[in-house]
């Protein structure tokens, strides 16, 4: 098993604030409801309460609707990430796993689901838990993603990996590092069908170790100790 280094999720967090919003989208139209009513009971109804209540509900349906879908995309997010984790775990004692991390460098911040550190180098690992047929172009902005309900968009997570590593390379440089720093990207639903040609991509658990294993061992213990300090250690630098 691989050593896991395991990082706050940011996402776990903003989910679970749009969970609060749901819950002020109820208890506030509800409380302002219960005023009213205790108002009419004691014969002094306060119709400005009553507006306030009536308001709140038509607003706080459309927000509940909105933090509802924001939710769930997390929560298909995290799981997806969960999953990539588990896989990565099933690599060698030699690999190092850093999940979740977040690297500052000369005011760039890049906030990466996982990074493989092993003899073979560095290798970024960006997930997407996206269903149904995925097409598009490696060099395209916006990729289509197709299932029953119609199509819709989702931003190329090639160019996003790209990024990642740029700053990535950064921060290790800064280190005093020197490695190769690979790109991958892995779709962990089992219901996603990826039309684009790239090597990056990969689809399934042993397709996504098998890519990390492959490269040529030209790394040192030492060396890869100070990687996995560089990377597990890095402090905000903005």
């Amino acid at each position: 098993m691989a050593i896991l280094h395991k990082k706050h999720n940011a996402n776990a967090g903003k989910r679970a604030g749009f969970l609060a919003g749901q819950a002020l989208c109820v208890l506030v139209p509800a409380a302002l409801a219960v005023w009213y009513v205790v108002g009419l009971v004691q014969k002094q109804p306060l119709q400005p309460v009553l507006y306030a209540a009536l308001a709140c509900a038509a607003v706080g349906a459309v927000l509940f609707r909105v933090f509802g879908n924001r939710s769930e995309i997390l929560k298909s997010g995290i799981e997806g990430e969960k999953q990539a984790v588990d896989a990565l775990k099933v690599l060698p004692y030699s690999y190092h796993v850093v999940s979740n991390p977040v690297y500052y460098i000369n005011g760039r911040k890049a906030e990466l689901d996982a990074v493989v550190i092993g003899k073979n180098g560095v290798c970024i690992v960006e997930t997407k838990n996206h269903t149904g047929v995925i097409t598009g172009r490696p060099q395209d902005e916006w990729w289509s993603q197709t299932k029953r309900r119609g199509t819709k968009h989702m931003k190329n997570p090639l160019l996003q990996v790209e990024r990642q590593a740029s700053i990535l390379e950064q921060v290790l440089r800064e280190a005093g590092c020197k490695c190769p720093v690979r790109q991958m990207v892995y779709f962990a639903s089992k219901n996603a069908r990826v039309s684009v040609r790239d090597s990056r991509i990969f689809v399934g658990d042993e397709a996504l170790r098998k890519a990390i294993r492959a490269e040529r061992e030209t790394l040192s213990p030492s060396e890869v100790s100070a990687i996995v300090d560089a990377l597990t250690w890095q402090k905000e630098k903005i």
